[in-house]
C-alpha cells in the first residue's frame, strides 16, 4: 500500500497474509496506511519546523537561538569540568557599503562567502553561528586565547585567498574584524560574550582584520 499525504510519497506498507484479504480487511488496511501516512507527514513537518527554527536561512549556519543555548552549555562545562573554551565574534567590514553600491544580492553573496570560509577553517568540534546581520560567532571548545587567535588568522588568510566577483567582473576581498574572549569560571556566558564583543568593537575601529 502506498503511503501518501498531501501529494508527498512517504513510502509503502507491505502486508503479508496466507490468504487473500476480504474487502472489509482491505478497507481496514487502507485506513491503517492512511493513518501511518498522516503521522509520518506530521513528523516530517515538525522536524522541518524545528530545523528552520534553529538555522539561518541565508547561510545554513546555526542561528542566535541556538547560540544562546550553546554558549550557556559551554560556560556550564567550564564550571563543572574546568575546561576553558574561547569565543570568537566576527563582523564583516563594509557590508553596508557593498549593499548600497552593488545591491543586497551581492551583499548576500558576501555573507555566504564568509560563512563558507568559516566552516572551512573551523574544526569538527567547533560551532559556527550567524548572530544576526553581518555578525558571526564561533564557539571553540577546549581552546585558549592563543588557539582562538590562530583560528582568526586562518579565517583572515582564507578571505584573502577567496575573492568575491562583482556583477562588473571586478574582484574584491571580503574583510572582517575579530573579537576574542576566553571563558572565565567566576563569570557567566553574558559577561563572556560582552568581553568578546568589546574586543570586536576595539578591533574594528583600530586595526581592521587583526585578531584583538
Amino acid at each position: 500500500l502506498e503511503l501518501n499525504q498531501a501529494d508527498v510519497r512517504l513510502g509503502k506498507l507491505a502486508v503479508c497474509a496466507e490468504r487473500s484479504l476480504s474487502e472489509e480487511e482491505s478497507a481496514w488496511m487502507l485506513r491503517v496506511a492512511q493513518s501511518i501516512a498522516f503521522a509520518l507527514h506530521n513528523t516530517l513537518l515538525f522536524q522541518k519546523a524545528l530545523f528552520d527554527a534553529n538555522q539561518d536561512p541565508l547561510t545554513g549556519l546555526k542561528n542566535r537561538r541556538v547560540f544562546d543555548a550553546e554558549i550557556a552549555r559551554e560556560q556550564a562545562r567550564l564550571v563543572r569540568y574546568n575546561i576553558k573554551s574561547s569565543l570568537v565574534v566576527m563582523d564583516l567590514n563594509g557590508l553596508k557599503s557593498i549593499n548600497d553600491t552593488w545591491g543586497h544580492d551581492v551583499g548576500d553573496r558576501a555573507i555566504r562567502l564568509f560563512s563558507n570560509g568559516l566552516q572551512q577553517v573551523l574544526r569538527d568540534t567547533d560551532q559556527a553561528f550567524r548572530f544576526g546581520g553581518d555578525e558571526f560567532c564561533a564557539i571553540l571548545p577546549a581552546t585558549n586565547l592563543y588557539g582562538a587567535k590562530k583560528m582568526a588568522e586562518r579565517m583572515a588568510a582564507w578571505l584573502d585567498a577567496h575573492e568575491l566577483k562583482l556583477p562588473s567582473g571586478e574582484l574584491i576581498n571580503v574583510r572582517t574584524s575579530f573579537g576574542l574572549a576566553e571563558a572565565e569560571k567566576n563569570s557567566d556566558e553574558k559577561e563572556w560574550f560582552r568581553r568578546a564583543d568589546q574586543s570586536l568593537y576595539h578591533n574594528k575601529h583600530k586595526f581592521k582584520q587583526t585578531a584583538a
